[in-house]
């Protein structure tokens, strides 16, 4: 039985923006992770701290921490078979 590479695969990435957590949430709740994951739905979200989305074949949060002059964003992204 060969088993699919793809499945439950888990992505993370973080960097740190020169934006306000405000700015982030504006853009997150615009549709922005329409832009890199096509027909996301915003599935739970906790205000300026995280937000969960699901898309065909992938979910995933991101999450904002204050951080010196900026805010770390976290995007987590699980492929699903």
């Amino acid at each position: 039985m060969d088993a699919n590479p793809l499945a439950m695969a888990t992505i993370e990435v973080s960097r740190t923006l020169i934006k306000s957590a405000t700015e982030l949430w504006s853009d997150l709740e615009s549709g922005r992770l329409c832009d890199f994951f096509e027909g996301a739905v915003v599935t739970e979200s906790d205000f300026e701290r995280r937000l969960s989305w699901e898309a065909e074949g992938v979910s995933g949060s991101v999450r904002l921490e204050a951080s010196g002059f900026g805010t770390k964003v976290t995007l987590t992204a699980e492929a699903s078979g």
